[in-house]
């Protein structure tokens, strides 16, 4: 019997030319709703397809086409690391593609406007330690540091304003805890865009579905459950632009079910996972 983990990347993995090996015609009738996409994602350059109402487009685009379905498998899951959620709804019949494509521009413009005048930013710290002494001691005035990504037992990625960040940084290295810039344009997952998503609700409303005939169980990132309905989704997928995103213990929720890991489009969760 074929256990399956259908994995969704998030933020990061972008590049120019990631569309290399999808299908022409499938990858066109996708990325051609979005103006400037194809563009990005060809020819670049890397720094405009890094700002996040391309990038996350792109990145469905691009896992999405590249899922395989196993109509043998008896147990399925999927999980999306944040963006990477939307191509996890997709799969299971919950959003249409193309519908997606517009819904993740829209959300990308939504959380860079919500930056927008600030130098933001998000840290990856190799450990999942209490740093709040640390973030109390850096801190500027009218500044954020706030955790956003659970991504494993070894690693909790903050956002927040940059300088405030170059300064947690600088502490972490004193005490030799390893810590790296994400390669995004904005924070995400963070008190920073709660004033958005209530616009973004909006779009939700015209655009998410369910498909209660799916054998794929998807779990949502702000808190490990299963979705179960459409309000479920339209809820979870608000939340997430100001909660964390509870990787971790997504994982953890299913670990026990011996499942084959299939990641689409990079590696980085499974790493992550194992």
């Amino acid at each position: 019997m074929k256990r399956i983990l259908h994995l969704f990347p998030g933020q990061g993995i972008q590049k120019v030319g990631m569309h290399a090996s999808l299908d022409t015609n499938q990858y066109l009738n996708l990325v051609k709703h979005v103006p400037g996409l194809q563009q990005s994602i060809e020819q670049g350059p890397q720094a405009i397809l890094n700002q996040t109402e391309f990038t996350q487009p792109a990145i469905f685009i691009c896992s999405y086409l590249r899922y395989q379905s196993i109509p043998d498998a008896q147990i399925q899951y999927a999980i999306g690391h944040s963006v990477g959620e939307y191509a996890a709804l997709a799969i299971a019949g919950h959003l249409d593609p193309q519908d997606t494509v517009q819904l993740l521009y829209k959300r990308g413009c939504i959380m860079r406007d919500c930056s927008k005048g600030r130098q933001m930013g998000m840290l990856a710290v190799a450990s999942t330690q209490d740093f709040n002494s640390i973030i109390k001691k850096v801190l500027l005035v009218n500044q954020i540091i706030e955790p956003a990504l659970y991504n494993s037992q070894n690693q909790l990625v903050y956002s927040g304003d940059k300088e405030s960040l170059k300064l947690m940084q600088n502490e972490l290295k004193k005490i030799k805890v390893n810590s790296l810039f994400l390669e995004v344009s904005a924070a995400f997952h963070c008190s920073l865009l709660s004033k958005g998503k209530w616009e973004f609700e909006k779009e939700l409303q015209k655009y998410v579905t369910f498909n209660p005939s799916t054998n794929i169980q998807i779990i949502r990132n702000i808190d490990a459950t299963i979705y179960q309905n459409k309000e479920q989704i339209i809820e979870g997928l608000r939340d997430q632009l100001d909660h964390p995103v509870m990787f971790q213990q997504s994982y953890q929720k299913i670990k026990d079910l011996n499942l084959q890991c299939i990641e689409y489009g990079s590696n980085i969760l499974t790493k992550l996972l194992n």
